[in-house]
């Protein structure tokens, strides 16, 4: 959630730890998991946009015809 500066909050994890919950610890390792899992996707993401610009450039000359055909009749 986006909080605004200056507003106070806590950590709901840590609010049940302190009145008995015992999974505190275990929440906090898949969170991690799923973190670091987060990471690894939007970086491969990054490098396949990156693939898929580069590949995009090069075909640019051999479909050049057929993309001023295509705006011909008023595609962009």
């Amino acid at each position: 959630m986006c909080l605004k500066p200056g507003r106070k909050y806590c950590h709901l994890g840590r609010l049940s730890h302190e009145v008995g919950w015992k999974y505190q610890q275990v929440v906090r390792t898949l969170e991690n998991k799923r973190k670091a899992r987060e990471y690894v996707t939007i970086r491969k993401n990054g490098c396949l946009k990156k693939v898929t610009y580069e590949a995009s450039k090069q075909v640019e000359k051999v479909v050049a015809p057929f993309t001023q055909v295509i705006q011909s009749f008023g595609y962009h």
